[in-house]
């Protein structure tokens, strides 16, 4: 996995888990991760248990702003962001396509 996506997988992960922490309450606060890779692609699983949210394509936020930079990045910096929301919980999975480390 190149550096460049390994930064990006992290910060989207930071920016899942800091919603789910900044968002939640009590026990709804607690969330598990999952992480695969299968050959070309790292598939990253949130399940929480908060309030949830809808999820639609958001524009980055004035540079000045304080909060609302966490699902644009996410939609940014990955390929793919799901969600949906179910009796089990809230599940955000981001999907990212990986390149070699030579960049190809």
């Amino acid at each position: 996995m190149s550096g460049e996506d390994a930064e990006s997988l992290l910060l989207s992960v930071m920016e899942a888990i800091g919603n789910v922490i900044r968002h939640a309450a009590g026990k709804a606060r607690d969330f598990s991760i999952t992480v695969e890779r299968a050959r070309d692609i790292a598939v990253v699983e949130v399940l929480d248990h908060g309030p949830g949210f809808t999820l639609h394509p958001r524009p980055m936020p004035d540079v000045h702003a304080e909060n609302g930079r966490g699902v644009p990045l996410m939609q940014r910096l990955c390929d793919s962001v799901e969600y949906s929301t179910s009796v089990e919980g809230n599940r955000l999975v981001l999907k990212k396509r990986l390149r070699t480390r030579a960049g190809r």
